[in-house]
């Protein structure tokens, strides 16, 4: 997870105001094999998601 100033695009697209924070969130899903199954980024205002991590190792 990454937290920046708002980038033209993020003003835009997700109506940020210059000193909202950002949150950039990175996932990677892979099997227990170690394949990759999904990739994916994501960018939101601080005030319009939350995020919970679950470790799933011990299935």
């Amino acid at each position: 997870m990454k937290v920046y100033f708002p980038e033209e695009y993020d003003k835009k697209y997700l109506n940020a105001k210059e000193t909202d924070p950002m949150l950039e969130f990175e996932e990677i899903v892979w099997l227990n094999n170690g394949k990759n199954i999904e990739y994916a980024t994501s960018r939101n205002r601080y005030d319009k998601r939350s995020y919970t991590v679950l470790d799933v190792n011990d299935f």
